[in-house]
């Protein structure tokens, strides 16, 4: 859904003044997605380009800012070890 708002409605939300509102947004679900493991790679590749750039302007925090620490939640779920399967 993303994805498609960057790609179709971008314009309208730049005239809007609301982009950086849909970034923090984009932001925030991908370091959630990335901290917990829920995406796989490929279903991040559309927005790759977006991801790297706020990735290093520090929007989104680096994966390795991000890591859970050993033992957390995701570690006493099992979260962790059925994702990347």
């Amino acid at each position: 859904m993303l994805a498609h708002i960057y790609h179709s409605h971008y314009d309208k939300v730049v005239i809007m003044n609301e982009d950086p509102h849909l970034n923090t947004l984009f932001a925030h679900f991908v370091s959630f997605a990335l901290e917990f493991k829920l995406l796989d790679e490929k279903e991040l590749t559309p927005m790759r380009d977006l991801i790297d750039e706020l990735t290093r302007t520090g929007v989104i925090p680096s994966p390795s800012a991000t890591s859970a620490p050993s033992g957390g939640a995701a570690a006493s779920t099992g979260a962790a070890s059925t994702a990347s399967a």
